[in-house]
């Protein structure tokens, strides 16, 4: 019974371990993420103060991870070169914060940033709506912002027009063929300059409440709420 319940926490760990996050986020680190953009300023206070808590369970993003490796693999064996997977790119902002982002995947013929979701049906409504304002849609246009102003003179010459932006649905609701069920969107997305502004305003904000906590000392209310 014990080695059986080894195995199953060395196999856990193993998956867990495949499966982190990528990015950095150590305290006191001025960098902002491309997911964060909707994120309320105290949230992002938080996320600034102090480090990420490693993962030790599994969870919602362990599912979606463990499908963008299923997506890696398969890309790597069948894409002949023609995708490139989890490319992380950074940009620093006029106010010294830097926007961090990693897309899951760039189709180089198409000129398309292509984001893997793993969603309920719940959220498969709402991100059929299309919303250019959503996390969803803010993520991957903030991708293409990054890969654009990352561009090589040569790539520029090559791809002059930053990229546009899909996603690849899995809805854990059951296949596309039994429930008429989209596997693919085309994203409504702002362009370039409106990403960087959204971000420098959102930073903006984070470095407010900062000089705010550094002067008294307190975090905000709505983080007191939130642990309540």
């Amino acid at each position: 019974m014990k080695k059986q319940l080894n195995a199953q926490k060395d196999f856990e760990e193993l998956l867990l371990k495949a499966t982190q996050y990528s990015g950095s986020r150590k305290s006191g680190e001025k960098v902002i993420s491309a997911s964060s953009i909707n994120r309320e300023p105290y949230f992002l206070l938080v996320q600034h103060l102090f480090d990420k808590q490693e993962q030790s369970s599994y969870g919602a993003n362990t599912t979606g991870s463990l499908y963008q490796l299923g997506l890696d693999s398969a890309l790597a064996s069948q894409g002949n070169g023609r995708y490139i997977t989890a490319k992380r790119m950074s940009y620093v902002l006029p106010n010294g914060l830097t926007i961090s982002g990693e897309y899951d995947i760039f189709d180089t013929e198409t000129n398309t940033i292509i984001d893997g979701k793993v969603i309920s049906d719940y959220s498969y409504k709402s991100v059929m709506k299309n919303d250019i304002d959503s996390d969803y849609n803010v993520q991957v246009a903030t991708y293409s912002a990054l890969e654009h102003l990352n561009k090589t003179p040569h790539e520029i010459k090559q791809r002059p027009l930053p990229a546009k932006g899909a996603l690849h649905i899995v809805n854990k609701g059951g296949s596309a063929a039994k429930n008429n069920v989209s596997t693919w969107l085309d994203l409504f997305m702002h362009d370039a300059d409106t990403i960087i502004q959204m971000f420098t305003n959102k930073t903006d904000q984070l470095e407010e409440a900062l000089y705010a906590y550094n002067a008294t000392g307190e975090l905000p209310e709505e983080v007191c709420d939130t642990a309540k």
